[in-house]
């Protein structure tokens, strides 16, 4: 399925089927696509054209249910600027593919993850710069549950010629038990001089301090561990354009991390 959109967007789609997409971001084209995934065994090929001066953000919500594989490929031209934010709180078994590169200098690629590993999570993405004054920005936030893997690998790569890029990276991990796989490998190739470049991470487990005052102000185990956990997820959560759809999101996060007390994995 191929699909172009142009002038003012707030596009509002669901997939739950198997297949290729490709959205192409006309010219000049402004504003966000939200994408709720919502079919069972999945795995989607996913292009993402932003055109010249295009000015978009793509907010992918998983709700499939069994497993996923999904591959998305961004390809920014001159003057683009294209935020991939993804959503993955599903119990589910899912391997997540990003890939972007620049057609031409002066572009942006941003990508946001956030994941609650209640089942193995696989997150493989690179920002490739070829051109140069272009920017990739990766930030990925993960609660790692018991008994549950993810594994985490950013890349961001500048070739020579590609001078005055930046490529930077984030990754925050939480780990809910020691009984946990969690593994990240933030990774920089730079084969250029004159770039900005960083990458930063943290594995943690919940501040022992800070779970018992939580407990003593009346709250239970459950509720407090999601109260910590929580943050993780506000990042991305709030880059929802749409009010109403992002207040509806921010309580299903609240609910599948035990905020209220209890879990629901469905």
């Amino acid at each position: 399925m191929k699909e172009t959109f142009q002038g003012t967007l707030d596009v509002c789609l669901t997939w739950d089927k198997s297949g290729e997409h490709t959205l192409i971001f006309a010219p000049d084209s402004q504003g966000s696509v939200y994408i709720q995934i919502a079919g069972e065994a999945m795995q989607l090929s996913i292009d993402l054209i932003a055109q010249e001066n295009s000015q978009v953000h793509v907010w992918f919500d998983i709700r499939t249910q069994i497993s996923l594989q999904d591959q998305i490929h961004v390809h920014a031209h001159r003057h683009a600027d294209i935020h991939v934010s993804l959503l993955d709180i599903e119990a589910i078994a899912a391997k997540h593919t990003l890939c972007g590169d620049f057609d031409s200098p002066d572009a942006q690629i941003e990508f946001h993850t956030a994941t609650l590993a209640a089942a193995d999570k696989c997150w493989r993405m690179e920002i490739l710069h070829e051109h140069p004054y272009t920017s990739g920005r990766m930030e990925n936030y993960c609660v790692v549950e018991e008994g549950a893997a993810c594994d985490i690998e950013a890349i961001g790569n500048i070739k020579k010629g590609a001078h005055d890029s930046v490529s930077h990276q984030k990754t925050r991990v939480l780990t809910m038990s020691k009984k946990h796989d969690a593994k990240v490998t933030p990774i920089l190739y730079i084969d250029e001089n004159a770039v900005k470049a960083s990458h930063a991470m943290t594995i943690g487990q919940p501040d022992a301090e800070q779970l018992y005052y939580l407990q003593t102000r009346g709250l239970n185990k459950e509720m407090a561990l999601g109260l910590l956990s929580i943050g993780y997820f506000l990042p991305i959560v709030e880059q929802i354009a749409n009010s109403t759809r992002r207040e509806e999101i921010k309580c299903r996060v609240e609910e599948k991390v035990g905020l209220y007390g209890h879990r629901e994995h469905s």
